[in-house]
Formats: structure tokens, sequence, C-alpha cells
């Protein structure tokens, strides 16, 4: 994962900084795509809360990054992963 190339260009900004932000959701059920698959088992499992994230987990993290309220952040990055430490 290359999350240092988003926060080159959020900090080469002069007066007027650009609000670019990054997201690393995994992994994420979305029903519709594995419908009766066996791709199921297991999925999910890996990260340490031990069950796939839902879109509306998630979702909310684009809203905020989107929002006013994350007017005063740029070059961040968002991990809604299932507890997965990143970077450290």
């Amino acid at each position: 994962m290359v999350i240092s190339a988003d926060q080159i260009p959020a900090q080469a900004q002069d007066k007027q900084p650009a609000h670019e932000h990054e997201m690393t959701p995994s992994p994420i059920y979305d029903r519709d795509s594995y419908r009766g698959s066996e791709k199921l088992k297991g999925f999910g499992t890996q990260v340490p809360m031990k069950r796939p994230g839902q879109p509306v987990e998630v979702g909310t993290c684009f809203v905020f990054l989107a929002s006013e309220d994350a007017s005063y952040m740029t070059g961040q990055v968002l991990h809604p992963n299932g507890g997965v430490v990143v970077g450290a």
C-alpha cells in the first residue's frame, strides 16, 4: 500500500491546500457480490474483529472526508479495516 504518494500533493500546496485523502478499507462484505458464494468461507476472519465490514461502516468515513468537518485535514489516511494496525 502506498500512502505517502497521496500526502505529497497535499503538503506541496502553497496558499490553498488541496484536501487529498485516502481510504484503505478491507475486507468489506457486499452481499450482492457474494450471495450464495463459496468466497464467503472465512472472509474477513483475518482481521482482529474476526468479521468483514459492512459498506455502511466505511461509507461514513467517505462522507466525513468530503464534509466541512474535515476542512482542516489534508493528506490524511483513514483505515476502516477491522482493527488492523497500519504503519506500526
